[in-house]
């Protein structure tokens, strides 16, 4: 793992490997909407069989970026490079090759402004040395979407059900803008 930077006592790092451990931040999310019971959308089981099929591509590559709290995982934010439109049906991908798309961010503590300062002072200045210009993201979950709309805009609105049916899942897509904020 490559550390990407430091903050009081948050460490930042990118890894070019995907392991079972980097995803226990999405687990601590699935346990925290059922406990709540307002989804049932695993997105671990998702994310899993993703990667899995994910590095298969050849065409593909993933940046795994984790956060660690006191060194506790409590962040991932998993970053796709290469033929990314393959994998995009909401929207279209402008300029394939200067573009990344975010899957599955999650910050287990919530509210604290790390997920802010993780994409500002981390994740865009990073790929913007590297020459992308935009990162695409969809979420679903509502009370991101301010998040990213500060970031970026709204570029897409969706929906789908949730893996039992019994929620219907309301979702948007954003475009981040790697010169942000200038």
């Amino acid at each position: 793992m490559k550390l990407l930077g430091t903050h009081k006592n948050l460490k930042y790092y990118l890894s070019n490997d995907i392991k079972a451990f980097y995803f226990s931040p999405i687990l601590a999310y699935v346990k925290y909407k059922l406990d709540e019971d307002w989804d049932d959308y695993n997105e671990f089981f998702h994310a899993c069989r993703l990667f899995e099929n994910l590095k298969k591509n050849d065409k593909l590559s993933i940046d795994s970026h984790l956060l660690f709290k006191n060194d506790h995982l409590i962040g991932c934010a998993f970053i796709v490079r290469g033929n990314i439109a393959d994998n995009e049906g909401r929207y279209t991908i402008i300029e394939e090759k200067t573009a990344l798309q975010i899957k599955y961010f999650h910050i287990t503590e919530k509210g604290k402004g790390y997920g802010k300062n993780w994409l500002k002072e981390i994740i865009i200045p990073y790929y913007s040395e590297l020459e992308y210009k935009r990162i695409y993201v969809n979420s679903s979950h509502p009370l991101s979407f301010a998040f990213y709309e500060r970031l970026g805009e709204r570029i897409a609105n969706y929906t789908q059900p949730s893996d039992n049916n019994l929620f219907e899942r309301k979702g948007a897509s954003f475009l981040l803008n790697l010169e942000y904020p200038k």
